[in-house]
């Protein structure tokens, strides 16, 4: 019989590892959810139903909606690498369940002012890096990574970090 754990243990070796770094670290903390619940006592995979998915979101409500939701997500996405591997012939039992409503990062903008005191403030690196950011609205982590070698031919080449997505931004001079 094969058991939630095998199929998590064996995503952890063969698809964890192709993920970026921050990824595995949220995937491992959410797999060791999951793990808490469905393997306790252990699920024979072939048994997990929606309604398990729905008592799972359910068990995790009072502490942690928001997580509780992207766990749902890891589990959906260890479910299709077990179908992909054999694993099990069932279907993806996070289909059709709900999770919980999220509300988005409130927007926060910032004002000249605030802006331009933290500027005042700021060393010549943070003062190149507010500068990089406000002009090319990328990022503060793919800002960060910008160098002088990135730019050819009046244009900075950016590889967005969390998308992948291959970026070139037209340098204007200061006036203009």
């Amino acid at each position: 019989v094969i058991t939630f754990r095998h199929a998590a243990e064996q995503y952890q070796r063969e698809a964890l590892p192709l993920r970026a770094p921050r990824t595995q670290k949220d995937y491992l903390n959410h797999l060791a959810k999951l793990l808490e619940f469905f393997d306790n006592p252990p699920a024979p995979l072939n048994q997990i139903e929606p309604q398990h998915v729905r008592q799972y979101l359910d068990w995790r409500r009072t502490t942690a909606k928001v997580q509780a939701n992207r766990e749902k997500a890891v589990l959906s996405v260890l479910w299709n690498f077990a179908r992909e591997k054999g694993l099990t012939n069932q279907p993806n039992p996070c289909s059709g369940v709900r999770g919980f409503p999220e509300t988005g990062r409130a927007g926060v903008y910032i004002e000249n002012d605030v802006f331009a005191a933290v500027y005042a403030a700021a060393s010549q690196a943070l003062k190149d890096a507010m500068d990089l950011a406000f002009l090319s609205g990328q990022r503060p982590a793919d800002v960060l990574r910008m160098t002088a070698a990135h730019i050819k031919d009046d244009m900075i080449a950016v590889r967005q970090g969390k998308t992948g997505k291959a970026l070139r931004i037209k340098l204007n001079g200061e006036d203009g």
